[in-house]
């Protein structure tokens, strides 16, 4: 009897995540640069019409915390050049680079978001480029950046960027995740405006598919999500990835 409830129990949840999926099926014949255009152009995140805006994750209070992280451990690791994949409005790591001294490269699939970076923030140290990180080449840095991006792609796309990391010292990985009891890792999902948050999951590198080896968790605070009008125990992660230089 416990067999078949489970068995139940798993088949129910399997309808379910279909079910919430197909808010998002009008992403599933786009590409990801057309996908991401598509968010910004319609503030799916929110922010004015007109406007490029990341969401929530990039005007939480919260993210100072993230700030001093990141400047701190840019300052005690000798970090000379830093990339970051989805750089999107740029308002966490423009404030990082204020109290750094680095060349810094942002990367997004979005060409009008890069060329609004290009007129607004370039500088000498500071460059943007067009970049879809799943399968184009990344450039060469000391530290890898990406915050909050992984959790809107697909799995066989995470798996894509991950496969790339050896062009860096480190990686520091940044994901909302559930911290619930029966959170399940790395659950798929169509690319899109959303995050596995309502399926109980999230992006957890260091876990199957992935399964990325030195990996360790650098900062994490508690960043609870609502879900269904009730707050789902979650924290802000970030995972620093230390490559092994061949």
């Amino acid at each position: 009897m416990d067999r078949k409830k489970s068995k139940l129990g798993s088949f129910l949840k399997k309808l379910y995540r279909k079910y919430r999926e197909r808010h998002f099926r009008r992403y599933r014949g786009m590409s990801v640069q057309e996908v991401f255009s598509s968010i910004y152009k319609e503030n799916v995140w929110g922010g004015e019409k007109g406007t490029f805006y990341s969401g929530s994750g990039t005007a939480n209070p919260k993210t100072a915390e993230y700030i001093n992280m990141m400047t701190g451990f840019i300052n005690s690791h000798n970090i000379r050049s830093v990339a970051e994949i989805g750089c999107g409005d740029f308002s966490i790591m423009r404030q990082v680079l204020q109290q750094v001294d680095v060349q810094y490269t942002g990367m997004d699939v979005v060409p009008d978001l890069i060329a609004h970076h290009l007129e607004k923030n370039a500088n000498a140290k500071t460059q943007f480029l067009v970049k879809d990180a799943i399968s184009e080449p990344l450039p060469k840095a000391d530290l890898l950046i990406i915050r909050q991006v992984l959790q809107h792609l697909k799995n066989n796309q995470i798996s894509r960027i991950l496969q790339k990391l050896d062009n860096f010292k480190y990686a520091i990985i940044t994901e909302h995740l559930p911290i619930t009891e029966d959170v399940e890792y790395n659950l798929d999902k169509v690319t899109g405006p959303h995050i596995r948050m309502r399926m109980n999951s999230g992006v957890f590198i260091d876990q199957p598919p992935f399964s990325l080896p030195g990996v360790s968790v650098l900062m994490e605070y508690r960043e609870d999500d609502p879900v269904k009008k009730k707050m789902v125990p979650a924290v802000m992660r970030s995972y620093l990835v230390t490559i092994k230089q061949s």
